[in-house]
């Protein structure tokens, strides 16, 4: 047998990629890697570690050629003179050796290396850990490849074997063999499917990132729809985000799941696979939501009733917050470099906003269990609906003049009353004989349900108005539910225009007011003494007309709108966890508990008429911070009447008691430009009149100003101030009171604000200011003002708001202005002011 012939390479061997040494370019230094020595039993050269190596060389050639370019360029005509004349002078540049190779070099290694290696362009570098997962596979093959040579000498003869002498192996010996043989060819096959998943899985997302921007920025749209309870957007963009969705899912499904098990242990494939499926899942439900929101009442006899419709919504909500979270917790797995660079900035951006919008979805499931527990399948319960006119203001959001008794069993409304008399029909059951609050006093000798929500706080209010009513009907109810006459004008835009042959009038959102004003206020059959009886026969028909309509999605939207805003609030008295959502979503109308600075200005239009309407109020808070820590508030109210003769029912003076609910503990200080009413203007109670009990335990007004004849005392645990306020049509007035708050800024160590870093690295002494301001139910047109001034002795070292775009703040003095319809806050950290400042 011939033998091979082997070729030797000595040390002197050269690289494929040449010796060029180390050479500068600029600021730039490229250094040529050593080549490796190559033995006579080197094994295999892996060609694509070679082609990476050059491609690599290659870009670092080129990066230092442009880099030589752009040196020559920078170089000045002078500079070149220069070294011109030294050369004339007679030294020899060959004695130097060359800083930097010959461009021809350059270009000949270039030339060189893209014809061998086919390298065309500077490739853009792949994943990372996909780069890393094929090194480590090719790396593995090469190793079991290896041919180990052993000297010739070194070789033994292998004794002959008589198997017919041999005992037969242990059971343990051929177990352990067959185990051992099992794990290499585990070992050996592995790579195969695993380099075959990474391709396919490479594959699918290059054809992801066809459908991935479309589906993330319609889910992005669908939930921050989802986050301000509109539900008709949601609907349009979650299902377009499902069909996207669905392409990734039928992506997901084609992955073998023995493929997937062997993958598993890649923390990005397996983070990225369960993005996929958990935003593929997320689509599915949203979709389902979507189809069921965008239900608009076809003439199926088989269509679900709203009870199926409402338990179907909340089962689905719920299921789609448990997906969505599965998607955001894989999501934050996620590199970025794994997806497709067009990717990258949706996925990011969506990363970063879908904690916030969760939010949105959390909301939305609340506020379908709410639903669910009063139309649901296996709801059963009687509430109080009231009907309040915020065009004449009254603590909870207006006057209530009517109301509805709803009895619902098994997702259905069993029965629904609307009293032709509105609220004065309950008059004649009532049989006690009470003392009102003193400025009701002024039109009503005693206090009845219409007047009984006294208090801003609507769960307080709620009680007593239940209260009211069981003992003026006998029968008790599990609920109350304020609704203010606004929120009709909303309905009408959905269910349109309302024809009532029997009043001779179509009644609309522009003419709802001025139609049923008249009506009850004149028009009325004075026979029958049913004021409200166009309000008894027009609710009716506009509820039924969106139970015809089926179009869920915008009766959402509005009762939602409504919520938020508090002209829809809602009390639940029987029912402690559903409760508990109202108060967790602040749609109760429930006064929070001062932390600290807290301000709630309420009117109660007494005698006013229908002027609210035309008010419009601007509200300054100012809070001037004293060198002794004392905190001292002034408050001035504007109020401006533009109310228009054509308008005969707000075109009369508003007259308007006015609280200001402050924390508890502060004190009074000054007072002016109050309007008072004469002394004369209150009824004294009769004898057989008595104090209620309730009003008793949460109003308690001890004392009378008497220069400015404001009332203060306390009510629900707040320090109130009281007060009248009159203003003419086409006319404006201000008031202001002042008080002292009860605490003061001390700057200690142990403030609670153990988180604020430059307190932790300074070791400053601080403390915090903060304001709560609660806007009133039904209150429309007002302009909020807080001003915060500090003195030299302090300095302001961090602000927040809950408006944030609102707040300014220097070190002396923060402010802040917005249109007071929502709950509003902020806070100011302080310190000891920097003398070197």
């Amino acid at each position: 047998m011939p033998k091979k012939n082997k070729k030797k390479l000595g040390t002197d061997s050269v690289s494929e990629f040449g010796d060029i040494g180390q050479f500068e370019v600029g600021s730039t230094t490229v250094k040529q890697q050593t080549p490796r020595k190559v033995t006579a039993h080197a094994r295999k050269p892996n060609r694509r570690a070679e082609k990476r190596y050059a491609r690599e060389f290659l870009n670092s050639l080129i990066e230092a050629d442009a880099a030589q370019a752009s040196s020559a360029q920078q170089r000045s005509p002078r500079t070149i003179e220069r070294t011109q004349t030294s050369t004339r002078a007679g030294q020899d540049s060959t004695d130097r050796p060359s800083s930097r190779p010959s461009r021809h070099v350059l270009d000949l290694r270039k030339k060189y290396l893209i014809e061998k290696y086919e390298l065309h362009t500077i490739q853009r570098p792949r994943a990372p850990f996909l780069e890393q997962l094929e090194d480590s596979i090719s790396h593995w093959n090469r190793q079991r490849k290896i041919k180990w040579h052993y000297p010739e000498t070194a070789k033994r003869s292998k004794p002959h074997r008589d198997i017919s002498t041999e005992a037969a192996p242990s059971p343990a010996y051929v177990g352990s063999r067959i185990v051992s043989f099992t794990s290499i060819l585990v070992l050996i096959l592995a790579p195969v499917p695993l380099v075959l998943g990474v391709q396919k899985i490479s594959s699918h997302v290059s054809n992801i990132s066809i459908h991935g921007n479309q589906a993330l920025a319609s889910l992005q749209q669908g939930v921050s729809a989802l986050q301000q309870q509109d539900l008709i957007a949601a609907s349009t963009s979650l299902r377009t985000a499902q069909g996207s969705f669905q392409k990734i899912a039928d992506a997901v499904a084609s992955y073998d799941s023995d493929l997937i098990n062997i993958l598993a242990p890649i923390p990005q494939i397996q983070a990225l696979y369960d993005t996929l499926s958990g935003l593929a899942a997320v689509g599915a439900e949203t979709s389902a939501i979507g189809a069921l929101l965008a239900d608009n009442g076809s003439d199926d006899p088989a269509s679900l009733p709203i009870g199926a419709i409402i338990d179907e919504l909340y089962a689905r909500t719920s299921r789609l917050r448990s997906a969505y979270a599965t998607a955001l917790a894989a999501l934050q797995r996620v590199p970025s470099y794994v997806l497709p660079a067009d990717l990258h900035e949706n996925v990011d951006t969506l990363r970063q906003n879908m904690i916030g919008l969760n939010d949105g979805i959390k909301r939305t499931a609340d506020l379908l269990a709410i639903a669910d527990d009063l139309f649901g399948q296996r709801s059963q319960g009687r509430y109080l609906v009231l009907f309040q006119n915020n065009r004449e203001l009254r603590p909870t959001g207006g006057f209530i003049g009517s109301y509805a008794l709803l009895d619902l069993q098994a997702g259905a409304i069993r029965s629904i009353e609307f009293p032709g008399g509105g609220t004065y029909d309950l008059a004649g059951g009532f049989q006690y004989h009470l003392i009102p609050p003193k400025p009701l006093s002024i039109v009503n000798r005693e206090w009845n349900l219409w007047d009984a929500n006294w208090w801003p706080d609507f769960f307080a209010s709620a009680q007593k108005i239940a209260w009211f009513y069981e003992q003026s009907s006998g029968q008790s109810v599990d609920g109350v539910i304020a609704i203010n006459s606004d929120v009709m004008l909303q309905l009408l835009a959905h269910t349109g225009p309302i024809r009532m042959p029997q009043y001779n009038v179509e009644i609309t959102e522009k003419n709802f007011y001025e139609v049923v004003q008249r009506e009850v206020e004149q028009q009325f059959d004075k026979t029958q003494n049913q004021p409200k009886k166009i309000l008894k026969d027009l609710y009716p028909m506009i509820f039924e007309r969106i139970a015809a309509n089926k179009n869920y999605a915008e009766l959402l939207t509005v009762i939602a709108t409504a919520l938020e805003t508090k002209d829809i609030q809602l009390a639940f008295l029987n029912h402690q966890g559903t409760q508990d959502l109202v108060i967790r979503n602040g749609w109760g109308g429930i006064l929070p508990k001062p932390d600290k600075d807290f301000l709630s200005v309420v009117t109660t239009n007494i005698a006013g008429g229908k002027s609210d309407s035309s008010i419009f109020q601007t509200i300054d808070h100012v809070a001037r911070i004293r060198s002794d820590g004392r905190i001292e508030v002034t408050v001035r109210v504007l109020k401006e009447n533009h109310a228009v003769p054509e308008d005969q029912f707000a075109y009369v003076n508003n007259v308007d008691y006015i609280r200001f609910y402050v924390p508890p503990g502060s004190s009074f200080i000054s007072a002016r430009g109050f309007t008072p009413v004469p002394e004369e203007l209150y009824r004294t109670p009769e004898t057989f009149q008595t104090n209620d009990t309730g009003y008793v335990k949460n109003s308690d007004f001890f004392d009378t100003d008497p220069t400015t004849k404001t009332d203060i005392g306390t009510e629900l645990g707040y320090t109130v101030f009281g007060n009248w306020m009159q203003v003419e049509p086409n006319q404006s007035t201000w008031a202001e009171i002042t008080y002292e708050l009860p605490f003061r800024i001390t700057l200690t160590n142990s403030n609670g604000v153990s988180w604020f870093a430059p307190w932790q690295q300074n070791h400053h002494e601080i403390d915090r200011y903060g304001l709560t301001v609660v806007n009133q139910s039904g209150k429309r047109n007002v302009i909020f003002n807080s001003s915060v001034e500090v003195p030299d002795k302090y300095q302001i070292v961090w602000s927040n708001s809950v408006d944030s775009s609102q707040l300014g703040a220097t070190s002396q003095r923060a402010s802040l202005s917005t249109r007071l319809d929502h709950t509003t806050s902020f806070n100011l950290l302080l310190s000891e002011r920097d003398p070197s400042s």
